[in-house]
């Protein structure tokens, strides 16, 4: 009876042994992960630049006794930016932005002069104070706009708080506008003239380079803080003076940025990883 009873339990043992066997092997769970920083993003910005351009002409129309000048275009600026991020490691990324900027960047000098002194020949001078009362030069700097395409460099100190590096091209308007006047030289025998003017407008492509701070409030959101120099190189005006002789006047434009923005990160679907 007890071998019957161990050949039964032996057989029993078997049969749910290969049942077990033959069940399906449960597949690992899928686990979705969406990276904060990988994909477009777009947002807004404001901040204040510091340029301190170089001017500088072949006469003496700063201040009447000087060649140079060095006037500090600063203003508000503000704009917006878009930008793709790729995630190259944990720690590491690498991104792609442009930006453009509207700015109130503007430096009015003006200097007057009631006449010229009579130990300095006039030759010395083209924009000089003639006979008939005071004389006035005025320089007006402009930057109005500029944008720039770069590209970034990040490193994640943590999860939410991403350092980088930038730099790349950028492209901006620059103006310049000078006069001469002096109403009262209008009684001069013979006449003379009384007024210059002269203004210029170009668009030019410089570099921009910079670094930042960026951190992530929730999924979508996060702020950073920015600073960019951007330079724009030397622009020339060849022209006539009031008395027809060779006049030309150069400046180098030049900025320094501090600003802060807000980016808003589109959702661009999710990393999906097995676990």
């Amino acid at each position: 009876m007890q071998r019957l009873l161990f050949a039964a339990a032996a057989v029993v043992a078997g049969s749910v042994g290969a049942y077990a066997a033959d069940l399906p092997v449960k597949a690992p769970p899928l686990v979705v992960v969406v990276d904060p920083w990988t994909g477009l993003y777009a947002g807004v910005n404001i901040g204040y630049s510091w340029g301190h351009w170089s001017a500088s002409s072949n006469q003496r129309i700063f201040n009447f006794e000087s060649f140079t000048e060095s006037p500090k275009v600063d203003g508000i600026l503000g704009g917006l930016q878009a930008g793709y991020n790729w995630r190259v490691s944990p720690q590491w990324l690498f991104g792609v932005e442009v930006d453009a900027q509207i700015t109130g960047e503007k430096r009015t000098l003006s200097w007057i002069d009631p006449e010229l002194p009579p130990t300095v020949p006039q030759q010395v001078f083209d924009f000089v104070p003639r006979p008939g009362g005071p004389a006035t030069l005025t320089s007006t700097w402009d930057f109005p706009w500029f944008a720039t395409l770069r590209g970034r460099v990040g490193y994640l100190p943590s999860p939410n708080w991403l350092l980088y590096v930038t730099g790349g091209l950028a492209i901006g308007e620059t103006k310049y506008s000078f006069t001469f006047s002096q109403p009262g030289a209008a009684g001069n025998v013979p006449p003379t003239a009384t007024s210059y003017a002269l203004s210029s407008s170009t668009t030019k492509v410089g570099f921009a380079l910079g670094a930042g701070t960026e951190y992530r409030i929730d999924r979508n959101w996060s702020m950073k803080f920015e600073y960019l120099y951007i330079d724009l190189g030397t622009t020339t005006i060849n022209t006539r003076d009031i008395d027809g002789a060779p006049f030309s006047v150069g400046y180098h434009a030049r900025d320094q940025i501090a600003r802060v923005g807000l980016n808003y990160r589109f959702d661009n679907g999710p990393i999906v990883a097995r676990y």
